[in-house]
């Protein structure tokens, strides 16, 4: 379908596209509005889609080709063009209008509609998603370190974990299971699933399994994984709890890493915010840190030095640590958590009324 309207009449567009919906029609339509780029129609709207690749690349997201009425309404934008076609106005005041630009209120207003629509509707903000994803990337634990952790801690048990023949070294071969491994607590097996008793290919990184359909994925959430995490818990707790020493190459003075886990639950128990924190501390000066800092330091070769009393102390005064956390970690984040809460229900309240 070819749009030729003269003058350009956006709403003009609609009725068509609407007239084409109302007939019918079964199959896709593509739409073109074309505009001839050596009349003053054409000169406006090639201003505006300048504009509105501007306002694009603000948003982060082609979102704004959505909400444009929402900035520029279509009275505003046919006025815009009739003062250029009769000489009312010169095209440099026309830019110069206030409709066409996109000022920092109007940025936060359209990603604040996009958020509300997104919990109140089917629309996704692929940009927000994007941006989540990638911190998610950043902040995740590399597929190296977990395939280590679980060969080191699976033959530590008594498995038999060999790599594919043929394959490259990121793809794994388990024959079979011990007995004993494959008795998983009550709980892991209602969560996670049956153990089985082979996995003839298995992999710890997700990209891996890309093209395959004879290979899985194996890592948190999987029950194999959840239960070796188990077993090791259950057999070197003890130690696990005495901690352990890295060197920290930058460090010109020794320092304790605290790991504590944070949840809030509603008023159903359940678990709605969850988060591992990182709290650095040093004599009774304590300050909060990401946990996967860890991943910085070294092992050290050989025995590890030994540690002075001091340190020691540091790294066994839980009470000082929790305190320390309580009122300047877990709150703000338990406030963070509420906050988030009542505006999503305040959202999804809004849109239920709305839709009765």
């Amino acid at each position: 379908m070819l749009n030729y309207d003269l003058p350009w009449n956006p709403n003009r567009l609609e009725q068509r596209m609407g007239r084409i919906h109302r007939y019918k029609q079964q199959k896709e339509v593509m739409v073109y509005n074309l505009v001839a780029t050596n009349t003053r129609e054409g000169q406006v709207l090639e201003r505006v889609l300048r504009k509105l690749e501007i306002m694009r690349q603000q948003l982060g997201t082609d979102r704004v080709y959505d909400v444009i009425g929402e900035i520029i309404s279509a009275p505003k934008l046919d006025q815009l063009m009739r003062d250029w076609l009769t000489d009312r106005r010169t095209m440099d005041e026309i830019l110069a209008d206030p409709a066409l630009e996109l000022k920092p209120a109007d940025i936060d207003a359209i990603r604040a509609d996009m958020d509300n629509k997104a919990l109140g509707s089917r629309y996704i903000d692929m940009s927000k998603l994007e941006a989540d994803m990638q911190k998610s990337r950043e902040e995740r634990l590399m597929p190296e370190y977990i395939e280590r952790f679980f060969v080191e801690a699976y033959r530590s048990l008594g498995g038999t974990i060999a790599n594919v023949k043929g394959h490259d070294p990121g793809i794994w071969t388990i024959s079979q299971i011990p007995v004993a491994l494959r008795r998983a607590p009550e709980a892991i097996e209602r969560r996670f699933g049956k153990i089985g008793k082979t996995y003839p290919k298995l992999t710890f990184d997700k990209d891996r399994v890309v093209g395959y359909s004879d290979i899985e994925f194996v890592g948190p959430g999987h029950a194999l994984f959840e239960m070796v995490i188990d077993r090791v818990l259950t057999q070197y707790g003890e130690a696990l709890r005495t901690g352990a020493v890295f060197l920290d190459p930058d460090a010109t003075e020794p320092w304790v890493m605290w790991l504590l886990q944070g949840a809030v639950e509603d008023g159903r128990g359940t678990a709605v915010g969850q988060r591992l924190f990182g709290v650095r501390r040093r004599g009774d000066d304590c300050k909060e840190s990401q946990p996967y800092a860890l991943l910085d330091l070294k092992a050290p070769d050989g025995d590890p030095p030994t540690v002075p009393s001091e340190v020691f102390k540091w790294a066994t005064d839980e009470d000082t640590v929790i305190n320390w956390s309580l009122d300047t970690i877990l709150d703000p984040y338990f406030k963070e958590i509420q906050e988030r809460r009542h505006r999503e229900l305040s959202i999804k309240d809004k849109y239920i009324r709305k839709s009765l």
